[in-house]
C-alpha cells in the first residue's frame, strides 16, 4: 500500500537539517519529501510518524502539534553507534473527522506490522493510542499495552468510566484483542478508587509513580514483553516541560522518562511507541526528541531471547516454596531473568501454544523466592492466566 495520504516534511525543516553535521540524526533518516515522495520501507525499519490532530473523542481541542518545531529539536541530535534503518514518514494531517484521522493511523500501523517494522508516533492527543491499538487487529496477535500516565484515562468529569475515554474504548470496544495492560506511574490523588477497583478486577498491573522511581531499573521487565507503548508527556514533572497547562509538579524526571524509553526500546516485542500530549514549546520538544533518541539507542541493542531448559545460554533454577514450586531462567548473555507461570484457561485461549508462560522478572524476585516469598509478578500473572 502507498501512503499517499501522508504529508511530507516541510522545506524549512529540510533546510535547517542541511546546516547540521553529517553525524547528526537528521542526516541518517530516509525522509518523506515533496521531491522524493514516501520512501521505500524496508523490512525491520524503525519509522517515525507525527500526527497533526487536536481533537479528542469527547470534544476537547488541544493546540495543534507543531511537527516542524519537533523535528528541528530531533534532527540535530547526534547519531549513536546504531545499525538501524531509520525512516521519517512525515505527518498525518487531521481528517474531516477524528475517525478519519484514526483510520489513517490504524492503516499505517497495520502496514508496518506486515513488514516487521517498529513505529514511533508523536502527537498532541493521547487518544490516538486507540487507533494504534486497532492497527494490531489483523496481525492475529493479542496486544500487551503499557500506559505511562499519571491518570487512568477511563473517566471524564463525573463519569468514572466514560465510553469516550480512550482506555475505556481499548478495554470495551470489539474486537477485543487486549491481552494485558500495564499502567505505569499513576499518581493516587488523580485516581478514583472505583477506577483502581475496576482495573484490579481485570487483573491488570498497576504501578504508582513512587514504586517505579525508587529504582527506575525496575521498569525493564515490565516493558520487556509489551507490544504497544503509550506515554503521556504530562506524566513528567512540570519543571521538565516548560510552560504546560495542567502539568503536575510531581512526575517522572526527564532522566527517568528517558531511561524508561531506553528500556522500552530494548524490549523484545515493542512494535509501536507513542509519545503524546507534546506541547509547542522549546523544552517539551527537546525532551520528546531526547526520549526518542533513547528509544532508538535501546532498539539498537535489542537481543531476542527465548528461555528454555535446553538452551545452553540459560540457567534454570528450581525454587520450592511453601506455596508453589517456582522455576526461574537466567540469560548468560544479558543476565535477564524470567519466571515460569502455570497456564490457565485465559492464557491458553489468548496465546495458544505449547510453550510455557514466561514472565520477565528481576533477580530480586529470585532472591525473594529463596526466602520463601512468592514474587508479586508471579501472583499477578497467575491470577491473570487462570481468570
Amino acid at each position: 500500500m502507498t501512503f499517499d495520504f501522508l504529508q511530507p516534511i516541510s522545506d524549512s525543516v529540510l533546510a535547517h537539517n542541511e546546516l547540521q553535521p553529517d553525524q547528526s540524526l537528521g542526516k541518517q533518516f530516509v525522509k518523506h519529501t515533496v521531491k522524493s515522495g514516501v520512501p521505500e520501507i524496508k523490512n525491520g525499519s524503525l519509522a517515525l510518524l507525527t500526527v497533526k490532530e487536536q481533537r479528542t473523542p469527547f470534544g476537547k481541542r488541544t493546540e495543534i502539534f507543531d511537527a516542524s518545531a519537533f523535528r528541528n529539536a530531533l534532527y540535530p541530535l547526534f547519531m549513536g553507534n546504531w545499525a538501524v534503518n531509520l525512516v521519517d514518514l512525515g505527518s498525518i494531517t487531521a481528517g474531516d473527522t477524528l475517525q478519519d484521522t484514526e483510520y489513517l493511523l490504524t492503516t499505517v500501523v497495520e502496514e508496518l506490522l506486515k513488514k516487521d517494522c517498529t513505529l514511533i508516533v508523536v502527537g498532541a492527543v493521547q487518544g490516538l493510542t486507540y487507533a494504534t491499538y486497532r492497527g494490531f487487529d489483523r496481525s492475529g496477535k493479542m496486544v500487551h499495552l503499557a500506559h505511562v500516565d499519571a491518570k487512568f484515562d477511563l473517566s471524564i468529569g463525573e463519569e468514572m468510566v466514560a465510553p469516550e475515554a480512550y482506555l475505556s474504548r481499548v478495554i470495551t470496544q470489539p474486537p477485543n484483542h487486549l491481552y494485558h495492560l500495564t499502567q505505569m506511574g499513576y499518581q493516587s490523588y488523580f485516581v478514583a478508587q472505583e477506577e483502581l477497583d475496576l482495573l484490579d478486577q481485570l487483573h491488570f498491573e498497576l504501578y504508582r509513580l513512587g514504586a517505579l522511581t525508587s529504582d527506575i531499573r525496575g521498569v525493564e521487565p515490565l516493558l520487556r514483553s509489551v507490544d504497544l507503548l503509550s506515554v503521556d508527556m504530562k506524566s513528567i514533572e512540570a519543571s521538565a516541560l516548560g510552560e504546560v497547562n495542567e502539568a503536575s509538579p510531581n512526575g517522572f524526571t526527564g532522566r527517568e522518562i528517558c531511561a524508561l524509553m531506553r528500556y522500552a526500546g530494548i524490549g523484545d516485542t515493542v512494535k509501536v511507541a507513542g509519545i503524546y500530549e507534546v506541547v509547542n514549546n522549546t523544552k517539551s520538544n527537546a525532551l520528546a526528541a531526547q526520549m526518542i533518541w533513547y528509544f532508538m539507542e535501546g532498539y539498537s541493542l535489542r537481543t531476542y531471547e527465548e528461555p528454555t531448559a535446553e538452551n545452553p545460554d540459560f540457567l534454570k533454577f528450581n525454587v520450592p516454596t511453601d506455596v508453589e514450586h517456582l522455576i526461574f531462567y537466567k540469560s548468560l548473555r544479558t543476565e535477564r531473568w524470567w519466571l515460569q507461570v502455570p497456564k490457565g484457561n485465559f492464557e491458553q485461549a489468548a496465546r495458544p501454544t505449547d510453550k510455557p508462560l514466561l514472565v520477565p522478572c528481576l533477580e530480586s524476585d529470585y532472591r525473594k523466592a529463596l526466602d520463601n516469598e512468592v514474587p508479586e509478578r508471579w501472583m499477578s500473572a497467575f491470577r491473570r492466566s487462570m481468570q
